[in-house]
């Protein structure tokens, strides 16, 4: 089994060395796989107001590769699924991430 397929909970959508306040705050966790979870922390991803996945530009140059494409294209605009028993990630936390990680690959 390849390892980008293996959930991690990601260490928080506002990382804990900006926020320490927010660090035991279930709701700025977000589970993805390996892949994901790296490219969500170096900025190649994130989620809109709606949790749909966005690909940096930087990403989207790369689409014609058949890996990223089957990776990161395939699932662009496709919504984050949040089990019924949780409350998801705060909406401040994502545009956190927005605004201060997403697109600076």
């Amino acid at each position: 089994m390849a390892s980008h397929n293996l959930p991690r909970a990601s260490h928080g959508v506002i990382p804990w060395n900006a926020a320490e306040q927010h660090r035991l705050d279930p709701q700025n966790g977000i589970a993805l796989n390996a892949l994901h979870d790296r490219a969500f922390d170096r900025g190649l991803i994130t989620f809109d107001t709606e949790l749909r996945l966005v690909c940096a530009p930087s990403l989207r140059d790369h689409f014609a590769h058949a890996t990223v494409a089957q990776h990161f294209k395939a699932y662009e605009g496709q919504p984050l699924t949040i089990p019924a028993e949780a409350a998801g990630p705060k909406p401040e936390y994502l545009a956190w991430h927005r605004t201060k990680v997403f697109g600076r690959a």
